[in-house]
């Protein structure tokens, strides 16, 4: 077996482990309520702590390893998640454990940039689809093993830690990866890297730190009228950043999110369909789990096995993956249109079954939203970047990521209002299905906006044209 292929089997298992432990925490979400006594805005951070921070730091992660060295970073990157992996493990209040996991996700941004970047650099063009197909396949194999194997983590009690053992089980496979990163994976950079734009970082983080506080805090508060003055000064700082980017590009300078990429209609477009997409998906994750273990009393275990399905159509709808990638702006409708058919299915499955309701029940509109998923994933991203000039497909490839990870993180946070003001202070099995079937509301109008913003999309079903540069999307994490 050569070294490289070596250097990406590493790279590639670091990747696996990031997404992995994107899927693992949400089971374990009520375990972690009980024990630490967590508020439902506590649980809201927990999961949107991580993606909020990898969406921030992704394309600065990115550039930080073109500058310094890709393995340089991504050592950085696997060791400091590796650490707050323990922090999140031995945390003793909800606060600790939200800013361990804000810390994972803020190294797993400095890490998972790095694995696209050393595929490319250490394998030419005609060799990387298999790398990038591979790839693509763990991120759908890493969110059914999250899935189950935290589940069962929970449920069995590994190690006599409870909760603990999901964070846990990454500190031994962090260690193993950091050295073995040491032995095999070469040191890479790029020839003409982008400078820092660390002012627009900071406005961007600050900016939706700002716009995600009150949406996770509002409710436990009772919506004082700070609350809305942090959505003004969101709003305020957000229209800075945008000023900001645009100044940077008349400078000749590189701004985090080229501004210059919203004038192009597919992107434009295709940027709001990403972000309207995970918006939905993230409001599932924070749903489920909840529903499923506090509100009809099953183990963290059938929890997992509950989500299976999805991770199942998603497999059955990769076999339509060639037709959706030709296809392109219809079967990006189509697909938000069955993800939102799919979740209004499931809504009504909930409402219909009462306390009669079966984890059997919830397979056949699960699996079918895993179906939508890949046809709108699979040609999104060609058709979006199809206007995109060659020069500027690296950009605009991390900045459709980070808008996939701020759906994520504003999914959480806006499900959060709905869903944990329908439950009420004391809830009953009851309460959590009026909760969920409420909160689920928000799911499908996602999907439908994702499915309307699809229609700008531009008529065109050829792939983009990118010159030597490849553009390859992060794995999708539902």
């Amino acid at each position: 077996m050569s070294k490289r292929t070596l250097a990406m089997i590493v790279l590639v298992v670091a990747q696996f482990m990031d997404l992995m432990d994107a899927m693992i925490t949400n089971v374990a979400l009520p375990s972690i309520q009980r024990d630490l006594g967590a508020s439902a805005a506590e649980l809201e951070w927990t999961l949107s702590a991580y993606v909020l921070m990898f969406a921030v730091v992704l394309v600065t992660g990115g550039r930080l390893g073109d500058i310094a060295g890709r393995r340089t970073v991504f050592l950085v990157g696997i060791a400091g998640f590796t650490l707050a992996s323990l922090g999140a493990s031995v945390s003793q209040t909800a606060t600790e454990l939200v800013l361990a996991r804000g810390l994972q996700g803020l190294c797993a941004a400095l890490m998972v940039p790095q694995v696209l970047s050393t595929a490319q650099a250490l394998y030419g063009p005609e060799e990387r689809g298999g790398i990038f197909g591979l790839m693509s396949a763990l991120g759908g194999i890493g969110v059914l093993t999250g899935q189950l194997l935290g589940g069962w983590m929970v449920s069995s009690d590994a190690f006599g830690i409870g909760w603990r053992s999901v964070f846990v089980i990454n500190v031994p496979v962090g260690v193993l990866i950091l050295l073995l990163t040491l032995m095999v994976v070469p040191n890479t950079r790029s020839e003409h890297p982008l400078s820092l734009d660390v002012p627009g970082f900071l406005l961007a983080t600050g900016g939706t730190l700002l716009l995600l506080y009150p949406l996770i805090e509002g409710n436990t508060a009772g919506w004082p009228t700070y609350m809305w003055v942090l959505f003004a000064a969101a709003a305020a700082v957000l229209a800075l950043f945008v000023l900001s980017q645009r100044r940077k590009e008349r400078l000749g300078d590189s701004p985090l999110v080229p501004m210059r990429l919203f004038s192009d209609r597919g992107f434009a477009a295709g940027s709001v369909v990403q972000l309207a997409n995970y918006i939905g998906w993230g409001s599932f994750a924070l749903m489920i789990p909840l529903y499923i273990q506090d509100g009809l009393h099953e183990s963290p275990l059938r929890a997992g096995l509950t989500m299976l399905p999805v991770t199942v159509g998603s497999f059955v709808g990769t076999a339509l993956a060639g037709v959706a990638a030709r296809s392109g702006r219809p079967m990006v409708a189509i697909g938000g249109v069955v993800e939102a058919a799919g979740f209004a299915w499931y809504a009504y499955a909930i409402h219909q079954a009462g306390e009669h309701l079966t984890l059997w029940t919830l397979a056949l509109p699960l699996g079918l939203t895993g179906v939508g998923m890949i046809l709108l994933a699979v040609p999104l991203m060609s058709v979006s970047l199809h206007g995109v000039p060659g020069g500027d497909a690296g950009a605009a490839s991390g900045t459709f990521t980070m808008f996939q990870q701020m759906g994520n993180a504003s999914g959480i946070a806006v499900v959060g209002v709905v869903f944990f003001h329908v439950l009420g202070a004391h809830p009953t099995s009851t309460d959590y299905r009026h909760a969920i079937v409420t909160g689920t509301t928000v799911t499908v109008v996602a999907f439908a906006v994702a499915a309307a913003a699809a229609l700008a999309l531009p008529r065109t079903t050829a792939p983009a044209h990118h010159g030597e540069q490849e553009v390859t999307p992060e794995p999708a994490r539902a």
